[in-house]
């Protein structure tokens, strides 16, 4: 018969001497990885967007806000990023961050996002590509992208110029060759709103293997037309209001005091909500229902279909493809409003 193991001396063998392997345990944080590409300082939706996301900065591991050139290619006079906004929407954040955190955890504190801060070019496009035109943004994001394996790749939104990741990927290409560069690509995704540099195609046949949508209204269609545009036109547009605005946003505390009501971009019935970047991240966002590794699944970030060049691109199907979006309005704002309530509690 054998003799009965004395579990305090094992114990002890295994703390002094290590004989015997005790099982790993995963502390792993399953949260999405997100990096956000801004062009802030244009048109206001930018900020409302961050300020959406701040309410659901507990859902993801936030790991740069990185501020490209400010406005669409022609809209703004001076060439510039705008930082300052986005710490500001940071800082009236940290004034509401005590109520969240009566509601869910895991909510970051205001100093672990003003880290992620950073400054992309405030020039965009291919002739600020290459040589010399390293930013600190963009190698922060080579450096959050090296950060994390491929089964925890980092999650790129884009909501304006893809300029630094552009030069994010060319440095890499000429520091590591080929084989580093296909290594690099396996280790994130990439959502981007609307092309707005008119450097995709040149990016996809210099670096090959991207994990990439881009929604973009087709080519000789109405430029509207595009899936991420769903965030404001197309369903019950009673939801982007002022009205409804004012009542379930800016009267709920200082971080929604700060959302624009004053949007830019015609046609929007009301001019107030527009939030055309949102998308983006809802994408990535676990309770928006989307599947990151499928694009195909629906959820409140739209609905998309692989294209002959290999990248995700606006459904084709015979839908208008902003209802892929439009149809979660409901959903999407209930949410929004209850998140927002959540920044009064004392």
């Amino acid at each position: 018969m054998a003799k009965q193991v004395n579990c305090s001396r094992c114990l002890f063998f295994v703390i002094v001497f290590g004989f015997i392997a005790l099982p790993r345990l995963s502390w792993a944080d399953e949260r999405p990885r997100l990096l956000v590409l801004t062009d802030i300082g244009g048109d206001p939706d930018d900020q409302q967007s961050l300020i959406r996301l701040m309410l659901y900065s507990n859902e993801f591991r936030i790991e740069g806000l990185i501020a490209s050139a400010s406005g669409t290619p022609g809209e703004l006079k001076q060439a510039v990023t705008r930082v300052d906004l986005i710490q500001q929407i940071v800082s009236a954040y940290a004034e509401v961050r005590p109520s969240l955190i009566l509601h869910a955890d895991r909510w970051p504190t205001a100093n672990d996002l003003s880290d992620c801060i950073k400054a992309g070019n405030a020039n965009r496009g291919p002739d600020y590509i290459g040589a010399e035109h390293d930013t600190v943004g963009s190698q922060w994001i080579i450096d959050r992208i090296d950060a994390g394996p491929e089964e925890d790749p980092l999650n790129i939104a884009i909501w304006g110029g893809q300029t630094d990741l552009a030069q994010a990927l060319w440095r890499v290409k000429k520091v590591r060759g080929p084989i580093g560069l296909a290594d690099f690509v396996r280790r994130f995704r990439v959502y981007d709103i609307a092309d707005q540099d008119s450097i995709a195609r040149w990016m996809h046949g210099e670096f090959p293997g991207l994990n990439y949508i881009l929604s973009k209204a087709r080519e000789g269609t109405d430029k509207r037309s595009a899936t991420f545009r769903g965030m404001y036109l197309t369903g019950d547009e009673s939801l982007t209001s002022r009205e409804w605005i004012e009542t379930n946003v800016r009267s709920k505390g200082p971080l929604g005091a700060l959302y624009p009501t004053k949007t830019w971009t015609a046609p929007n019935p009301h001019a107030c909500l527009k939030e055309g970047d949102t998308p983006s991240w809802f994408f990535f966002l676990p309770l928006g229902g989307n599947v990151a590794s499928d694009p195909t699944q629906p959820g409140w970030g739209g609905q998309y279909e692989l294209s002959n060049d290999g990248w995700y691109r606006d459904s084709t199907n015979g839908i208008d493809a902003r209802k892929t979006v439009s149809r979660w309005r409901g959903e999407f704002q209930a949410d929004f409003a209850k998140r927002m309530l959540w920044c009064l509690s004392k």
